[in-house]
């Protein structure tokens, strides 16, 4: 009885908040719509990400261990053939080892494709690799400007890249990548797409030159979550026009992993509830959306005020979206559900009217709407 008279309580609370500090409780529920490219089943062995360029999905990973891509049309539901890219080993009819793998895609300000990931070069079997075409790739230099093991993770529409090579790097095509300053970086893992941020094992400004500087979080407000989150994701809210930083966390309350979101002024959020973990960020008609999963389930929520959608509520099935399986392109995500790896997208008719969202509760109130969603979660579970 105690748990049905909390759970009554929430929600008597989040009736409230919905009538006062929030102006529209359900941007999810206005946001998504119906099915506007149907489920269509992934070949690749291990896909990592889907970017929409010009109406054209591309999802990236590996296939027989090779990095490789499939385009999938959006108009036709056309789903492409697995196309492989050649190693800095294999490029020019080398028959080195082909070995690879792609974890992002963007499209640069001149319309060039970009594809950042990993493949074998000469001083070690992986290699920090970029491509601008299957045939094409480049890099296998780390920090200090020799052949050296490592990956890159993500590149912004600035064209700068971020990734490892047993310290956290940066760089650009055509150049040598810089080490990341801080106390022994070894990672970077996102950066936003106008360049301005980098997270990872800091989180990472640009400065005036277009270097990049360690951000001082100390004045971040870490008083619920007790501790320095793994930084996981950076987007850039466009209502505000600031930075929204993910970052996991174990919560010594629930004794479980969750997900928590601080602004680029150290403001808390909310975050996502117990056994969630993060997969992505994306902005749909003008609203920051996140997608985080559970064991079983993926769910979506809009950062503005933390409505949220299970992913079989809206195709039906329980799925698992992949890391940087969100995209723009109506709703799009990557996913995996028991028949293996697939791709859709929902229509989007936000009702705030461009992407005006809502007004953002003060952080106690998100806390709040973000303890009703995991007690929802775990009550509709049962």
């Amino acid at each position: 009885m105690r748990g049905v008279n909390l759970y009554s309580s929430l929600l008597s609370a989040l009736a409230v908040l919905s009538a006062t500090s929030i102006a529209q409780a359900t941007i999810i529920e206005d946001l998504i719509g119906d099915v506007a490219f149907a489920p269509v089943s992934v070949t690749l062995d291990t896909p990592d990400a889907a970017t929409n360029i010009n109406g054209v999905v591309h999802v990236v990973g590996q296939h027989n261990g090779q990095a490789a891509r499939q385009l999938i049309d959006i108009a036709t539901g056309t789903v492409g053939q697995v196309e492989f890219f050649d190693s800095l080993l294999s490029a020019g009819g080398q028959s080195g080892n082909p070995a690879g793998k792609i974890f992002g895609v963007n499209q640069l300000a001149n319309g060039d494709v970009i594809y950042v990931g990993w493949s074998a070069g000469l001083i070690d079997t992986v290699q920090p690799t970029y491509w601008f075409g299957p045939d094409a790739p480049e890099g296998g230099v780390g920090g200090a400007g020799v052949a050296d093991s490592g990956e890159i993770y993500a590149v912004s529409q600035g064209g700068v890249f971020v990734g490892s090579d047993d310290v956290a790097l940066y760089g650009s095509p055509g150049g040598i990548p810089q080490n990341l300053p801080g106390f022994n970086p070894v990672v970077a893992v996102d950066i936003s797409d106008n360049s301005q941020f980098i997270v990872g094992d800091y989180i990472w400004k640009q400065d005036a030159v277009g270097a990049y500087d360690v951000l001082d979080t100390s004045g971040f407000d870490f008083a619920i979550v007790g501790q320095l989150p793994a930084w996981k994701a950076v987007a850039i809210d466009p209502v505000v026009g600031d930075a929204v930083f993910a970052g996991s966390y174990f919560d010594l309350a629930t004794f479980s992993e969750s997900v928590g979101f601080w602004r680029a002024d150290g403001t808390f959020l909310g975050h996502s509830g117990a056994n969630t973990y993060f997969r992505d960020f994306e902005i749909w008609e003008g609203q920051l959306v996140a997608g985080v999963a559970d064991n079983d389930d993926s769910y979506l929520f809009a950062i503005s005020d933390f409505s949220w959608v299970a992913l079989e509520e809206i195709l039906g099935v329980k799925s698992v979206i992949y890391d940087d399986g969100l995209f723009v392109g109506s709703a799009g995500f990557l996913s995996s559900g028991t028949n293996g790896a697939f791709l859709t997208t929902r229509t989007t008719h936000d009702q705030n009217g461009n992407g005006g969202g809502t007004e953002v509760p003060e952080p106690s109130s998100l806390l709040l709407i973000s303890a009703g969603f995991a007690l929802t979660r775990r009550m509709r579970r049962r």
